[in-house]
């Protein structure tokens, strides 16, 4: 996942690499910006990013925004993935709206 607020590259050229399948949150006016292809835009909406929570919320543009390919078959806290329609942009599948985090959506 990618995520942009007010991000900016400056001088810099990518070459070989694809950028796809993003959330982007803010859209700068800069022009070497990029966004590439079937991305999502809002705010990822997280559980408590001041408290390093970057869980989403049920209601995150980022739920079941992932390609399957190459992702990996559990989220960072070890829950299977996918839970949904498909795969979470980020580190963590959403499981649930619960105190203990479980369940699908």
């Amino acid at each position: 996942m990618l995520f942009i607020h007010g991000w900016q590259r400056k001088k810099t050229r990518i070459l070989d690499d694809t950028v796809d399948h993003d959330l982007i949150d803010g859209r700068g006016e800069y022009r070497a910006q990029i966004y590439g292809s079937d991305y999502v835009e809002g705010s990822p909406l997280f559980v408590n990013p001041s408290r390093v929570d970057f869980h989403l919320e049920e209601d995150s543009p980022a739920l079941d925004s992932d390609p399957s390919m190459d992702a990996p078959s559990d989220g960072f806290d070890g829950n299977p993935r996918p839970q949904g329609a498909g795969y979470d942009s980020g580190a963590f599948e959403f499981m649930g709206t619960g105190a203990d985090n479980e369940g699908g959506h």
